[in-house]
């Protein structure tokens, strides 16, 4: 069983174009994967007083401790709207939940199996940037799913869809659920697998047979995430990879890779800071410059 076997796929939805074109590029994995869509918006004021999202008239006066009643209702509204939308893009069930509290929270307990979570980004900044701060962060660091941030040019292009599945691994047990999550994706899509493993350029050189020994065991089946690899190999033996080794920053590795990519997989030790050996210095370098979406693959997965 490979990290994305049944359950529903998650989307995070609220309010903003960025989240509905999201679950419009879910509704359409959905399809692919078998199982139903989840529409959920967390009601949290917060998020409505800071981020100044648009609210049907007189919601926005009200005060954190006065009913939510028309804040829901409206919530409801979009997300029937979206839910509309979204089976007819892709003709797969669609349920709706507007639930109180975090987003990420919300989020986390939409559902019962989950293949993943997926929350939309935009490069416009302003309320997607605070709501990525505020959720899909939160999210990759404590969500038990995989969590896919999906960009707003990577939604609208449907024909990255046929592009190959990219997954960083540095060794990590964690590499091994990414690269279970990768070879599940790209079954059901019919495309290609490509195991990224890159060495940072700032390594010391007395570091150098620990990484030649890494590599080599990727290439040669054997450790934990060569081992995982090998398995994953024959598990879906119409899946096409290849093993790129390449020097440098992992972060710009994995950018220039992604460049004709379907989806990034990269995993998460779930500790506010996405590994180094996999991700770079920052995290938010792939999410916000990856042309493609990422996947996010929490330590401890779902079903794992």
């Amino acid at each position: 069983m490979d990290e994305t076997s049944g359950g529903a796929v998650v989307v995070g939805v609220d309010g903003t174009e960025p989240s509905e074109r999201a679950a419009l590029w879910a509704a359409r994995r959905a399809a692919v994967f078998g199982g139903p869509v989840v529409l959920v918006h967390g009601l949290r004021w917060p998020v409505y007083a800071q981020a100044h999202l648009h609210v049907p008239g007189g919601v926005g006066a009200l005060e954190p401790d006065v009913t939510h009643e028309p804040m829901r209702r409206w919530a409801q509204e979009v997300l029937d709207d979206l839910a509309r939308r979204c089976h007819e893009a892709s003709g797969v069930e669609v349920r709706t939940e507007v639930a109180s509290g975090e987003p990420e929270e919300a989020l986390a307990r939409a559902a019962d199996p989950v293949a993943f979570v997926v929350v939309g980004h935009s490069d416009h900044g302003g309320v997607a940037r605070f709501l990525l701060g505020s959720t899909a962060q939160r999210l990759a660091r404590s969500c038990p799913w995989p969590v896919v941030v999906v960009r707003d040019e990577a939604a609208c292009d449907e024909r990255r869809a046929r592009g190959p599945v990219v997954v960083g691994v540095d060794g990590s047990p964690v590499s091994a659920r990414a690269l279970r999550f990768a070879f599940g994706f790209a079954a059901r899509h019919g495309v290609e697998v490509v195991v990224l493993h890159a060495s940072d350029a700032t390594t010391t050189a007395a570091a150098e047979p620990e990484r030649t020994r890494e590599e080599d065991a990727l290439r040669e089946g054997t450790g934990p995430v060569g081992s995982e690899l090998a398995r994953c190999a024959r598990l879906h033996p119409d899946v096409p990879h290849r093993l790129v080794d390449t020097p440098g920053p992992p972060t710009d590795a994995l950018l220039a890779a992604s460049a004709e990519s379907g989806l990034l997989v990269v995993g998460s030790h779930g500790k506010g800071a996405v590994r180094r050996a996999v991700l770079g210095s920052v995290s938010h370098a792939l999410v916000d410059g990856a042309p493609c979406p990422v996947a996010v693959l929490p330590p401890r997965t779902g079903g794992s």
